[in-house]
């Protein structure tokens, strides 16, 4: 007869020996993860000079953006500054504020962009250079959502929390440029080529599209929301607004605005704000839907 093999002691002997084995090898693992989270993101970037190379690329791209020409404020001071102390102090702000050595010797954030006027727009293009600057040297995924989100906290120091409808100088200036602006546009008989604008114009009420046209400016800009009609696409639709007149109207606004003297800054923030309606109001993006 053949005897039973007695697995139990053969299995325990395995499991001892397994355990000896994946035992010291998980230990060592989850030590190697408990020491590399204790690094610092200033370590797990790769350290001072590793964070000197996207500072030198951050500043590369933010000084070729002409964009930030506008802000009259930001171009005086960086036209005044030694660029080379500016980039001295950032390097040794993001190594200070990533757990590395702490040499920052510049102001705080708040004190340092006082006066600067940085709009929402000007942060977001900021972020979207450093952003890129951190991916031209393949940082990874976690460290480089970490570091956007320490510069993040500092959002509320830098941007100017005015609104642009404050900017303008709320109600009463959006309403007199408004005003401006459709004297100019109902004078210009370029627009009576458009039968069905013109049909258009002919039917409303032009107090209703004067309110309309306000509130809608003072929602768009920050300012108190009292805009009831509708949105840009469905009013235009069936207009057949041209690229031409598009950019008659962009004309009068910008000569509306050059009336009352509005800065360069919130002149460029708020015609390219007006830009981004385009696609809803010309006619290849409201054309009359099918019946």
């Amino acid at each position: 007869m053949v005897r039973p093999l007695r697995l139990a002691p053969f299995l325990a002997v395995a499991a001892l020996a397994a355990a000896s084995v994946v035992v010291p090898v998980l230990d060592r693992g989850l030590a190697s993860a408990h020491e590399e989270a204790k690094r610092s993101l200033h370590d797990r970037l790769g350290g001072t000079p590793a964070i000197t190379a996207v500072c030198d690329e951050f500043l590369a791209r933010f000084g070729k953006d002409a964009r930030f020409a506008q802000n009259a404020a930001l171009a005086a001071r960086l036209k005044a500054i030694d660029m080379g102390v500016l980039r001295g102090h950032l390097i040794a702000f993001v190594v200070k504020a990533t757990g590395g050595p702490d040499a920052y010797t510049g102001r705080d954030m708040r004190t340092s962009h006082a006066g600067l006027k940085i709009s929402e727009q000007e942060w977001t293009w900021s972020v979207e250079h450093l952003t890129a600057a951190l991916d031209t040297f393949k940082v990874p995924a976690a460290e480089k959502a970490e570091l956007l989100a320490a510069v993040g906290t500092l959002k509320a120091d830098i941007v100017d929390q005015k609104s642009l409808y404050d900017r303008l100088g709320g109600h009463k200036a959006i309403e007199a440029v408004c005003d401006e602006f459709l004297a100019r546009f109902g004078a210009d008989t370029r627009f009576a080529k458009n039968e069905a604008l013109a049909a258009r114009l002919k039917a409303i009420d032009m107090d209703t599209l004067r309110y309309h046209l306000i509130a809608f400016v003072a929602k768009a800009t920050g300012g108190p929301s009292a805009y009831t009609g509708r949105d840009m696409k469905s009013s235009h639709v069936g207009l057949r607004i041209s690229e031409d007149e598009w950019t008659w109207s962009a004309e009068h606004l910008t000569a509306a605005l050059d009336k009352f003297k509005v800065p360069a800054k919130e002149k460029a923030e708020l015609l390219a704000l007006v830009g981004t309606l385009k696609q809803d109001i010309v006619a290849d993006g409201n054309a009359t839907p099918a019946k």
